[in-house]
C-alpha cells in the first residue's frame, strides 16, 4: 500500500523560486496544495507557525511525519516523494 501523503508549498508573489518548484511539481504530475503566505492571511499564519524566513517553503505530511524543505532543494525533494 502506498503511503498517503499531503504536499503544501507556502510560496510569496515575485518568488523565483517559489514559481520553479510549483512548475517542477506540476511537471512531475506531483498532487499539492499552493498557498500564498502574501495574499492569503490564513496561509501566512501557519506559515510564520513553522518558525522559517523564506520561501519556497514545502512541507511534505507522510503517515503523521512531516519532512520540512526550505526552498527548491530538488535533491532532497526527488528523495522524498
Amino acid at each position: 500500500m502506498a503511503a498517503k501523503q499531503e504536499i503544501v508549498v507556502y510560496t510569496n508573489q515575485g518568488c523565483g523560486f517559489c514559481d520553479r518548484l510549483v512548475s517542477w511539481l506540476q511537471e512531475k504530475e506531483i498532487d499539492f496544495t499552493e498557498k500564498d503566505i502574501k495574499n492569503d492571511e490564513q496561509a501566512f499564519d501557519e506559515f510564520i507557525q513553522y518558525d522559517v524566513r523564506g520561501t519556497p517553503f514545502t512541507v511534505i505530511r507522510r503517515n503523521g511525519i512531516d519532512h520540512h524543505i526550505l526552498g527548491f532543494n530538488k535533491k532532497k525533494l526527488e528523495g522524498l516523494l
